[in-house]
């Protein structure tokens, strides 16, 4: 029986070694997806429950994303990140109000601020379209209730 030569072995044992890479490596891309996929709906989850409180409170608008560059010649007040700023643009019965984003942030960073801005936008949207479907305090009815008050709303009629 023959002995495999030396290169043999190297060549054996680099493609082990390429396999379990390319393995961590797929671990690691599904794990960023999922973890950036949780956060995007963990933005939009709060930009509900923001649009919730500001109906409640009375304000009325919507946001928009606007990104900003910090640099060394700004005057004045300098923006932070996930500040408001008014834009004198409206929409329909919506003011506009610019949501405020650093440039120097990676897209993914944007990524789940435009989630943010997105589920707010999107609820407050719903409380204008439906009403029916919220209580006084901007919470949603249970659907049940709100089949109930649509079947007695239809007897009546």
């Amino acid at each position: 029986m023959k002995r495999p030569r030396i290169s043999t072995l190297i060549i054996v044992g680099q493609s082990i070694l390429l396999i379990i890479c390319l393995g961590y490596l797929t671990v690691v891309l599904v794990r960023n997806y999922c973890l950036k996929l949780e956060a995007k709906q963990f933005a939009a989850s709060a930009g509900f429950e923001q649009a919730t409180r500001n109906f409640v409170r009375g304000h009325i608008w919507l946001y928009e994303i606007k990104r900003f560059k910090f640099g060394a010649d700004d005057s004045g007040t300098v923006p932070s990140n996930g500040d408001i700023k008014f834009s004198d643009k409206t929409e329909g019965r919506f003011q506009i109000f610019y949501y405020l984003v650093d440039e120097g942030f990676p897209k993914g960073h944007l990524e789940i601020q435009q989630a943010y801005v997105d589920g707010y936008n999107e609820h407050m949207h719903q409380f204008f379209d439906h009403p029916e479907w919220f209580d006084k305090n901007g919470h949603r009815i249970p659907l049940s209730d709100l089949k109930q008050q649509t079947n007695a709303m239809n007897v009546s009629n």
